[in-house]
């Protein structure tokens, strides 16, 4: 082998080494706090929305700098703008801070509980994502998209957790309404579980309430010939 040919080899294992940590960095924690977890995102936008978004993150956080430096209570609102801006970004440590923050100063805040959900599922701490969707819910949230949420990441990651999908469905079909979504919903749990004629008639309430679309036909065909 050449003396240039061993020269690109190396500065090839070099750069796999590089690639490597790079990963490795940007999910796992520094300083292991947030070891085995998503940090960072590759968020896609063009370069002009990136060059805002930092601009307006970097600009809220230095207010939030100088009440603090002048031992004034934080705005609660910078630290959500600081979560959605860092968010956009792919930064997901800073928007986890943020929103942490925003929480303990004012735990009742179901919309960020919420949104706090969002940011830990997309780092896959889904233990605590959990925990914040149910807060959400818990603490009065009568929105179908934080029901969604929440049954979303129990059928994902939790399938045992059947009952308390069903739980929620209930809830969100209480306090909600009829909607099509809570009607596949609830069809397809009963699908999973064995009893066809409820799926059917749920699958019909669902139609009727969205005849456009065409997906829930399909489904109920599909529904008729699998479910016995």
């Amino acid at each position: 082998m050449t003396r240039g040919k061993i020269i690109g080899a190396i500065i090839t294992v070099i750069l796999v080494i590089l690639a490597v940590y790079g990963v490795w960095y940007f999910t796992s924690a520094q300083d292991g706090k947030y070891e085995g977890l998503v940090t960072h995102l590759d968020a896609q936008m063009d370069d002009n929305t990136r060059a805002f978004l930092t601009q307006r993150l970097n600009t809220t956080e230095a207010a939030i700098a100088a009440e603090k430096q002048k031992g004034q209570d934080v705005d609660l609102n910078l630290y959500l703008s600081v979560a959605s801006d860092a968010y956009s970004l792919g930064d997901l440590v800073t928007s986890r801070e943020a929103l942490e923050s925003q929480l303990k100063g004012n735990p009742a805040h179901y919309a960020a509980w919420n949104t706090y959900g969002t940011v830990l599922e997309s780092m896959r701490d889904y233990d605590k994502a959990l925990e914040a969707y149910k807060k959400a819910i818990d603490l009065g949230a009568k929105s179908e998209e934080f029901y969604r949420d929440y049954i979303n990441l129990l059928q994902a990651q939790y399938p045992e957790e059947k009952d308390e999908v069903k739980r929620i469905l209930d809830l969100s079909l209480t306090e909600k309404g009829q909607s099509s979504w809570n009607m596949v919903q609830l069809a397809r749990w009963y699908v999973a579980n064995g009893d066809c004629a409820a799926a059917f008639d749920h699958y019909k309430v669902a139609e009727s309430l969205a005849p456009a679309n065409t997906e829930i036909v399909a489904e109920l065909a599909d529904a008729k010939k699998t479910c016995k």
